[in-house]
C-alpha cells in the first residue's frame, strides 16, 4: 500500500494555502467538504495540521498570518468555540491592511442568527452586513448548485497544487456545465470514476495481493451512518432471558439463535431503507449468520455485492489492513467464501488509522475501552447513573442498594487487574473476563452465554454491558447508533451527556409553542404497511433504486439536519410523512407479494424529558389524539435535563416497529431542557389537551 495515497490533506509548505476556520462541533461536515477540495487539489490548513509538542495557538497565529484566504465554517456552535472568533478577527485585520488580496469567505452550515450569537462582537456584525457569504440551507444542502457556488466564488484556483493538470479545471468546466441541477442525482457524473455513495468523498483504492477496496478514512461516510447495536456478537433480545432453551443452553438453543437471526435480519433491512449507509464491524461478516447468508444466499449475494460496491455497506477493520486478511479468533469456513466474494467486488473499509501502524493499535484500543472502562470503574459512585440504571432494569427500590454493591465489587476488580499495568499499555480487563465473573456459569465457555442466574443482577448487568460495548464502535467512528425507541437503556446514552454545553438548550416555553402550532392535516390518507419477514435483501436493493426512495430521503436528511439547529420546527414531519407515503404506496405496487394492508393514517411521536417519556399518537381517521406516559416521580428536580423529540410514520401502538422494516423513528430535537423535566412534562400535556381531537389517555397508559 503507498502511503503517500494516505498523506494528510493539511498543506505545511510556503506556496500560496487557505486557511480553514471551524467548530469542532462541525467536524464531520467540515472535513467532507475539505475532502472536497483535496480531491481537487486545493491547498489548504485547518488545525489537524498540529502536531504533538507544538504550541497550538503559536501555530494556528502562524499559518493564519502567511496565508493568502481564510474560509469560515460557522454554524451556532461557535458559540462555545472562542478560538473561532479570534481566528476570524484576526483574518479581518489581515483583509482591513490588504482589501485586494486577502479575501475572506464565510459559509453558514445552518441557519445562524448573527445579532444574536455576536452579540458582543459588533465588528464581526457589520462585517456580516457587508459581506457575501454562503448559505448552505439556501442550496438545500450539500448540493451540486452549492459546490459550484462553493468551488467558483472563491478565488480556489490560486491555491491549486498544479493548476494545469489538478482536477480541479475539470472540475470548474464540469460544475459550470450543470445549470439548474439541483439535486445529487446527477453529482457522480462529476466523477466518471467513482460510484460512492456519499459523493462527497472519493476513498483511496488501494490493492493486496488480489483483492482491492477503497480505503475509508473518518469523516468519509455519510453523517448519518447507522451501526444497528443488536448485530454485537454477545446481544440478546430482553424476552429471551425467560425463556428455558436460553437458560439451558444459551446462545446456542435453536430456537434463540433462530429469533437472534430474525431479529438482526430485520434490522438489517431496517437500516438500509432508512439511511444512505450502513457499518458492518468485519468480524460480524463471519461471525453473524445474519450477514453470512447475504454473501452466500444465491438469491441475495448480487444484491449484497452492489451495496458493497457502491458504499452502501462500510466495513470496519480493527487489527487488518484489508477486508480478507485471516482474523485473530481463526479461519472459518464463511472465510474462504468471503474472499471469493472480495475477488469479485471492491468494498469500501473504515480504519482508524490507515498510515501509523506502530500507534493504531493502542489508538484504537483507546477509543474503544475508554466509555467501558469508565463505566465498570466510576459507577459505584455516581448515584445519577445508578439510578438511571436501575429505572432503565426495573430494580426495586429495596434492591437498589445491593446493585450499587456490585458496581463496587467490579470497581475493585477492573483496579486489581490494572495495577501492574503500564499507563502507555492497554487494559488486561476485557468484557470476556467481566463474563466470567459477573454473568456467565463457572467453567462454561464465555460465548456460548449460559447466564449464572443466581450471580447478582447477572441479567441486568449482561444488558447493561453489552450495550456500552456495543455503542462503542460507532461513537468513536463519529456513526449513529441505531437503537430502537422501546429499548429502556437508550436513555442511559442520552443522559450520559448531561452538561456538555454544546447541544442546544429549549425553552418550555418555546416547546409549547410548536406542539400546539402543529397541524397534522396531512396524515388523512392511509397507510400502507408491508408483512415485513417477506423482504429480502434483494427488493430492499431495488427499493433504494426507486426515484421515490431517494426523495424520502432527501427529506430525511433535511429533518436530520433540521434537527442540529438551534430551533424546534415540526414542519419537516409532513415532508418526511408524505414522501414515505409516496414510497410505500410504489413499493405495494412493485412487490404485492410482501402483504401489503391499507391503515388509518396517523404519525407518532416519543418525547424523553430526562427520565420520563410521553408517547402520542396523532390518529386522523378517528380523530383521536392517543398518549402513553409513565407517571411515576414526574416532578423531577433536575433542571437542563436531556430533551429528545422522535417521530413515527404510523401507530406504534398498533404496529409492531420490530417486525415492519417500513417504519423507523426519526430525530426530530435533540438538546438540553432548561426548565425542570416535570414542568416540561406537565406543559407538553396541556398544549396537547387543546387539540380538537378526541383525548385517549387511560387504557393506553403504560
Amino acid at each position: 500500500m503507498e502511503k503517500d495515497v494516505f498523506s494528510q490533506m493539511q498543506y505545511d509548505g510556503a506556496e500560496p494555502y487557505v486557511f480553514i476556520s471551524y467548530s469542532h462541533a462541525d467536524r464531520s461536515r467540515v472535513k467532507s467538504l475539505l475532502g472536497f477540495l483535496y480531491q481537487n487539489g486545493v491547498r489548504f490548513w485547518y488545525d489537524e495540521g498540529i502536531y504533538m509538542g507544538e504550541e497550538w495557538r503559536e501555530k494556528i497565529d502562524g499559518r493564519l498570518r502567511d496565508s493568502k484566504s481564510f474560509v469560515l465554517f460557522m454554524s451556532n456552535g461557535v458559540e462555545q468555540r472562542p478560538e473561532v472568533i479570534r481566528e476570524l478577527k484576526m483574518a479581518m485585520k489581515k483583509r482591513d491592511a490588504d482589501p485586494e488580496h486577502y479575501k475572506i469567505l464565510i459559509v453558514l452550515l445552518e441557519y445562524v442568527a448573527i445579532s444574536h450569537l455576536f452579540k458582543n462582537e459588533p465588528e464581526i456584525i457589520a462585517l456580516f452586513e457587508k459581506l457575501q457569504y454562503l448559505s448552505l440551507p439556501k442550496y438545500g444542502g450539500i448540493t451540486t448548485p452549492f459546490l459550484r457556488a462553493f468551488f467558483n466564488r472563491h478565488v480556489f484556483p490560486d491555491y491549486l497544487k498544479d493548476p494545469q493538470r489538478s482536477t480541479g479545471s475539470l472540475l470548474q468546466k464540469k460544475l459550470a456545465g450543470l445549470d439548474g441541477d439541483t439535486s445529487l442525482d446527477n453529482y457522480n457524473s462529476l466523477y466518471d470514476d467513482n460510484t460512492y455513495i456519499y459523493p462527497l468523498a472519493r476513498p483511496a483504492l488501494c490493492k493486496v495481493n488480489d483483492i482491492s477496496f477503497h480505503a475509508v478514512r473518518m469523516g468519509e461516510t455519510d453523517p448519518n451512518t447507522v451501526y444497528p447495536l443488536c448485530m454485537d456478537n454477545q446481544w440478546c433480545p430482553p424476552e429471551v432471558f425467560s425463556e428455558p432453551s436460553f437458560k439451558a443452553k444459551g446462545l446456542l438453543a435453536e430456537d434463540i439463535a433462530q429469533k437472534r437471526n430474525h431479529i438482526q435480519r430485520l434490522e438489517i433491512f431496517r437500516a438500509l431503507l432508512h439511511n444512505w449507509q450502513l457499518l458492518i464491524n468485519r468480524a460480524s461478516v463471519f461471525n453473524t449468520e445474519a450477514y453470512t447468508r447475504l454473501y452466500t444466499s444465491p438469491d441475495e449475494k448480487e444484491a449484497f455485492g452492489e451495496l458493497l460496491d457502491n458504499g452502501s455497506l462500510v466495513i470496519y477493520l480493527m487489527y487488518e489492513y484489508d477486508p480478507c486478511q485471516i482474523p485473530e479468533f481463526g479461519v472459518k469456513p464463511e472465510m474462504k467464501l468471503w474472499r471469493e466474494f472480495c475477488r469479485k467486488h471492491t468494498p469500501y473499509c473504515i480504519k482508524f488509522d490507515w498510515e501509523d501502524a506502530d500507534n493504531e493499535e493502542l489508538e484504537r484500543s483507546k477509543k474503544l475501552s475508554t466509555r467501558f472502562r469508565e463505566l465498570l470503574l466510576t459507577t459505584a459512585d455516581d448515584p445519577f447513573r445508578i439510578e438511571i440504571l436501575c429505572d432503565a432494569m426495573d430494580i426495586p427500590a429495596d434492591q437498589r442498594d445491593a446493585f450499587r454493591l456490585v458496581w463496587q465489587d467490579i470497581r475493585k476488580q477492573v483496579i486489581q487487574c490494572n495495577e501492574n499495568v503500564p499507563i502507555n499499555k492497554i487494559s488486561d480487563y476485557k468484557r470476556q473476563r467481566f463474563y466470567e465473573q459477573y454473568i456467565v456459569k463457572d467453567g462454561t465457555p464465555v460465548p456460548e452465554c449460559i447466564v449464572d442466574y443466581d450471580k447478582p443482577f447477572s441479567v441486568e448487568l449482561k444488558q447493561i454491558v453489552d450495550f456500552v460495548y456495543a455503542i462503542n464502535l460507532p461513537l468513536a467512528l463519529g456513526v449513529q447508533p441505531m437503537i430502537n425507541y422501546d429499548n429502556p437503556l437508550r436513555k442511559y446514552l442520552f443522559l450520559e451527556r448531561r452538561g456538555n454545553e454544546q447541544l442546544r438548550v429549549l425553552s418550555v416555553d418555546e416547546l409549547y409553542c410548536s406542539v400546539i402550532s402543529f397541524m397534522p392535516d396531512f396524515i388523512r390518507q392511509d397507510m400502507f404497511v408491508a408483512d415485513a419477514p417477506t423482504l429480502d435483501l434483494d427488493k430492499v436493493n431495488r427499493i433504494r433504486k426507486l426515484p421515490e426512495w431517494h426523495s424520502y430521503m432527501e427529506a430525511v436528511d433535511a429533518g436530520r439536519k433540521r434537527s442540529g439547529l438551534n430551533e424546534i420546527d415540526f414542519s419537516d414531519v409532513a415532508a418526511v410523512w408524505t414522501r414515505y407515503r409516496a414510497l410505500t404506496e410504489q413499493c405495494s405496487r412493485l412487490f404485492p407479494e410482501m402483504n401489503w394492508r391499507q391503515t388509518s393514517g396517523s404519525v407518532s411521536f416519543i418525547y424523553h424529558f430526562g427520565e420520563y417519556m410521553l408517547i402520542c399518537v396523532y390518529d386522523a381517521a378517528a380523530n383521536k389524539l392517543r398518549i402513553r406516559r409513565n407517571t411515576d416521580n414526574i416532578l423531577s428536580s433536575r433542571a437542563r435535563e436531556n430533551m429528545t423529540i422522535d417521530f413515527v410514520c404510523g401507530n406504534i401502538f398498533e404496529t409492531n416497529i420490530k417486525e415492519n422494516c417500513f417504519l423507523i423513528e426519526q430525530r426530530l430535537f435533540d438538546g438540553l431542557m432548561l426548565e425542570q423535566s416535570g414542568i416540561a412534562y406537565e406543559k407538553i400535556l396541556q398544549a396537547l389537551m387543546e387539540y380538537d381531537h378526541e383525548f385517549v389517555d387511560g387504557e393506553e397508559r403504560a
